[in-house]
């Protein structure tokens, strides 16, 4: 799943810090493996409704500006993301035969709803995603990719290691046990612990739990409790060298991508 590709390959890991009401740490990551997929478990177009779980990546154009988007589907939730335009996506969504509907909030990048809509579009199992958002500040079209990296299966043996990414004077680390549960820390003073565990055998993706303390003024407090999201394993300079973590709670969004040292 490719959150953003930039030019410059020191850039490639950068982060923006952020306040959702309490805060959002976002880290652009560049990997995974693009391109439509196949195998099996994504549906038939021809018979029942077809599958759009997984990770899409590609565009969508409004006013005549074309944003990059990435984005996952699972069990009807849908998380996305553009660092083009700045936004964050989260919604639900559902299939009937191949036409997936739904209503997705879009979030400024620094935490404000900035509105909510909707969403019509036509899926080929495991290939694209093709469709059209509709809300108070018009109509907008898309078209998403599946990853194939979905399709890697879920291993915590391979998951378990140390990661980290630095930005400036910033710093994140965290270390990941055989397993799944892994502790962690932030030159911010924020200390993370919790747990990893695969959503299914066969899919590179995880059910991520987080409690957030303060240790330091410079980690706000508002930040502590326990919340829940998703991982999944992602490639820089190697396969599965990068663990994505995922929360998406009305007081705390987290997305990071931090590397395998």
């Amino acid at each position: 799943m490719k959150f953003t590709c930039l030019d410059d390959e020191k850039d490639r890991f950068s982060v923006l810090r952020l306040i959702l009401i309490s805060s959002i740490l976002f880290i652009a990551s560049c990997g995974g493996g693009g391109g439509s997929g196949g195998g099996s478990g994504g549906g038939d177009d021809s018979e029942g409704d077809v599958n759009a779980d997984g990770f899409w990546n590609g565009s969508f154009k409004q006013n005549g500006i074309t944003y990059n988007l990435s984005s996952v589907i699972y069990d009807n939730k849908f998380t996305g993301i553009s660092t083009d335009a700045g936004t964050l996506y989260s919604g639900e969504v559902g299939v009937d035969g191949n036409k997936l509907k739904g209503t997705v909030d879009v979030l400024l990048i620094g935490g404000v709803l900035d509105r909510t809509t909707s969403v019509s579009a036509t899926v080929i199992a495991k290939k694209t995603i093709e469709g059209s958002t509709s809300d108070a500040s018009g109509e907008s079209t898309f078209s998403l990719d599946y990853d194939s990296l979905w399709d890697r299966d879920p291993d915590l043996a391979t998951v378990a290691g140390m990661y980290s990414v630095t930005t400036g004077a910033y710093i994140f680390t965290m270390t990941v046990a055989p397993d799944g549960t892994y502790t962690g820390s932030d030159t911010d003073g924020c200390v993370y612990s919790g747990t990893i565990s695969p959503f299914d055998a066969t899919h590179n993706y995880y059910s991520l739990t987080m409690t957030v303390t303060a240790t330091l003024p410079t980690c706000d407090e508002e930040n502590d409790g326990t919340y829940t999201g998703t991982s999944f394993l992602d490639d820089f300079n190697e396969p599965n060298d990068v663990l994505a973590l995922i929360i998406d709670d009305p007081s705390f969004i987290l997305i990071i991508a931090t590397l395998r040292q």
